[in-house]
C-alpha cells in the first residue's frame, strides 16, 4: 500500500530552512482486512509519521 510523498522540513542547528526530506513510503500488509484499518486511520498515521521524522534526531539521516 504506497502512500503519498512526504515533504518535511528539517530542523537544524542554524535552522537553515532549505533542509528538506522527500520521502515516499510503502506499507506491506498481510491482508485486506489491516488494509482497510489502515485506511480508515490514514489521516492519522501521516501525522504521526510526519511528526517522527521532523524530529531533530532525523536530520542525521540526511
Amino acid at each position: 500500500m504506497p502512500l503519498d510523498t512526504f515533504t518535511v522540513n528539517l530542523v537544524t542547528a542554524d535552522n537553515n530552512p532549505e533542509r528538506v526530506l522527500y520521502i515516499g513510503l510503502t506499507l506491506h500488509l498481510p491482508d485486506d482486512e489491516n488494509r482497510h484499518s489502515i485506511r480508515d486511520f490514514m489521516p492519522e498515521v501521516r501525522s504521526r509519521l510526519l511528526m517522527l521524522l521532523s524530529l531533530p534526531h532525523y536530520q542525521l539521516a540526511s
